[in-house]
């Protein structure tokens, strides 16, 4: 299952930190086992965010990205059964 998430206008050097609440997406007795995540910026170097997995959430924290434009952070979550959950940040930086 993907998800979309629009995230409020910011700076370039904001760090903002997103959590990623799986609850619906487990099954009885499935867990969120690892995490991974891929930066898109509008141009330039992507950044690196940082993923902490508490099942049943995740926590991203995107570092100050540097350029004006629409970045979008695309993360994946694998389960205890194997199954997967995907997560689209879109992250306005206006100023």
């Amino acid at each position: 299952m993907a998800t979309f998430k629009k995230l409020a206008n910011g700076s370039k050097t904001e760090i903002r930190t997103y959590v990623w609440d799986l609850t619906d997406d487990l099954l009885t007795g499935v867990t969120v086992s690892s995490a991974t995540s891929v930066h898109t910026p509008p141009s330039g170097a992507a950044v690196v965010p940082t993923l902490a997995v508490s099942s049943p959430k995740v926590n991203i924290t995107v570092p100050a990205v540097g350029v004006i434009g629409v970045h979008v952070v695309k993360a994946i979550a694998t389960l205890s059964d194997g199954e997967t959950s995907e997560l689209f940040l879109i992250i306005p930086v206006v100023i």
